[in-house]
């Protein structure tokens, strides 16, 4: 009954490729979400409708969205200008490499050889804006990519996007996520939406490379004690999700 009236997205660093092949290896048909938002917030698709196929019948990614994000981009820039920040000052070459599958017009990937030997999300931001470039940077997948798109594009703006676009508040929406995730991980926590963190399903995340020293603290962008979010208990199981959601509305409605 719930699915009748709610809609479900899924958000992910991922491609639209590994996507679909995570989901068809937990027998979970892509249809099942209306919105699909890949590549760290750069690619917005809706499985469930027809128009966004192409000739071939294969996923298309939301075009007014790709005109919104594509403000001030430039994908050589981004590309190229972390290709040279991200060279080991020893000497022994770039700590990163390029991540071609998982790259999109929008969305530049790399592989990150060594975790310890990176700079920070603060310090690759600063750089990057002393070179007249502005993005979105982001470390993911267990700091194993770094990924960067446009400053208007994130997991959490494009959520933003599809309740602007489906005319819903966001005060609707709850997310769902794991303890730990990706350095943008805190923008999925910090506004008027519910959440609901799970625990048991990330042992570890890339949070560690979000700032440097002297930065801001998480507390100054989601307070640990937000009526708007609740921890599951327990063993991991549908029921204790559920109870979580009930919770999240009590406490956010008073």
């Amino acid at each position: 009954q719930l699915s009748k009236i709610s809609g479900f997205a899924l958000s992910t660093a991922m491609p639209l490729s590994e996507t679909l092949q995570l989901l068809q290896t937990g027998k979970v048909p892509p249809t099942d979400f209306d919105a699909l938002i890949c590549g760290s917030g750069s690619e917005v698709y809706y499985p469930g409708s027809a128009q966004c196929l192409d000739a071939q019948g294969k996923l298309r990614p939301d075009q007014d969205y790709l005109q919104h994000i594509n403000h001030r981009w430039s994908h050589d820039g981004a590309r190229q200008t972390i290709g040279k920040l991200m060279a080991s000052q020893d000497g022994s070459g770039s700590v990163v490499e390029p991540d071609v599958e998982s790259c999109n017009a929008h969305c530049v990937s790399f592989f990150v050889r060594d975790p310890k030997k990176v700079r920070t999300i603060d310090e690759m931001r600063e750089r990057l804006r002393m070179r007249g470039l502005r993005c979105h940077l982001m470390y993911c997948r267990k700091s194993t990519r770094m990924q960067v798109v446009p400053l208007m594009a994130s997991r959490s703006q494009a959520l933003r996007y599809l309740f602007v676009r489906w005319g819903l508040p966001v005060g609707n929406m709850y997310i769902v996520l794991g303890e730990h995730g990706d350095t943008d991980r805190e923008e999925m926590l910090s506004g008027l939406h519910k959440t609901v963190i799970v625990k048991g399903v990330t042992e570890k995340g890339s949070e560690d490379l979000l700032r440097s020293s002297g930065s801001y603290h998480k507390e100054d962008v989601v307070p640990s004690d937000s009526p708007l979010a609740t921890t599951t208990r327990g063993d991991l199981k549908s029921d204790e999700i559920l109870r979580a959601l009930k919770e999240v509305s009590k406490a956010s409605s008073g």
